[in-house]
C-alpha cells in the first residue's frame, strides 16, 4: 500500500486516532532504503471534522520539535482521503511490551 511517497511495508500497532506502520521512501532499486514510521489516521475519524483539525493542530506543533527520547518528525499530510504523519523510525521494543510487563509484574 502507499501513502504519498512512502509504502507501507508492516503494521507496528494501533493508537488512538490511528495505526502506527512502518515505511520506506523510494523505489525498488534502492540497495538499501530508508525505513520510516507513519501514523495513519483511522478512516472511521476522518469523518469527524475536528480529528483532522486537532491531528495536523498537533503535528504542527511537534514539527521542529526535538528531544533526546523522541524521534523527529518529518512530515504531514492530507493525500487521496488518507491523513499521516511521518517520523524516522526508531528500532526497539515496543512501549507496549514494557507496560505489558510492567503490569504482570505489577509495576
Amino acid at each position: 500500500m502507499k501513502l504519498g511517497n512512502y509504502e507501507l511495508l508492516r503494521e507496528q500497532g494501533s493508537i488512538g486516532a490511528g495505526t502506527v506502520w512502518t515505511a520506506r521512501a523510494g523505489s525498488d532499486s534502492d540497495e538499501k532504503p530508508k525505513l520510516f514510521s507513519g501514523v495513519r489516521v483511522h478512516k472511521h475519524l476522518l469523518k469527524k471534522p475536528d480529528v483532522a483539525g486537532a491531528f495536523l493542530a498537533e503535528v504542527e506543533l511537534a514539527l521542529g520539535f526535538t528531544h533526546a527520547n523522541m524521534e523527529a518528525l518529518l512530515e504531514a499530510k492530507s493525500e487521496g482521503g488518507d491523513l499521516f504523519a511521518v517520523s524516522d523510525l526508531h528500532e526497539g521494543v515496543p512501549l507496549s511490551t514494557w507496560t505489558t510487563a510492567a503490569g504482570r509484574d505489577g509495576l
